[in-house]
C-alpha cells in the first residue's frame, strides 16, 4: 500500500499542512506511479553514470600529476599554484563524487522500477536483436 493510499498517513498530512497542500501531495505521489519509464530513460542514465565515473577519474589522474609538483623541491611559484590547484582539483572531485553518487541511486532506482513493470506486465525475457541474433 501506497503513503497516499494509506489514510492514517493522509490524515497526517492534513493535520500537518492542511487539506487542500495534503490533497496535492497525494495527487503528485499518484501521477508518480502512474508514469511511464522508458528503456531509453534508463539507458540514458545509466550512460551518464558511467561518464561521471570516467570524469572522476581523470580528475584524480590530475589531481595525481598536480600533487607531485607539492613535494618537489623547486620554485616557489610552481608549488604556490601546484597548491591551489590541487584545491580546486579536490574540491570538483568531491562535487562531481557527489553528482555520480545521487546519479547512481537514481539508476538503481529507475532500473528496478523498470524492471518490476516489466515483470509486473508479464515479461519474463527480452530478446536484443543484434548481428549474432539476426544470423539464427
Amino acid at each position: 500500500m501506497k503513503a497516499y493510499q494509506n489514510k492514517s498517513d493522509t490524515q497526517a498530512w492534513e493535520n500537518r499542512y492542511g487539506v487542500g497542500f495534503s490533497q496535492y501531495l497525494a495527487d503528485q505521489m499518484a501521477h508518480y506511479d502512474r508514469r511511464t519509464i522508458d528503456f531509453l530513460d534508463v539507458k540514458e542514465l545509466n550512460d551518464l553514470v558511467v561518464e561521471y565515473r570516467v570524469r572522476i577519474r581523470s580528475l584524480i589522474a590530475f589531481y595525481r600529476a598536480a600533487k607531485q609538483y607539492d613535494a618537489k623541491p623547486g620554485s616557489q611559484v610552481r608549488r604556490a599554484y601546484a597548491n591551489q590547484e590541487t584545491a580546486l582539483l579536490k574540491r570538483q572531485i568531491a562535487e562531481l563524487r557527489d553528482l555520480y553518487r545521487m546519479a547512481f541511486l537514481d539508476s538503481r532506482t529507475l532500473t528496478n522500477e523498470y524492471l518490476s513493470r516489466l515483470k509486473a506486465d508479464g515479461v519474463t525475457q527480452m530478446q536484443f536483436i543484434t548481428e549474432k541474433t539476426k544470423a539464427a
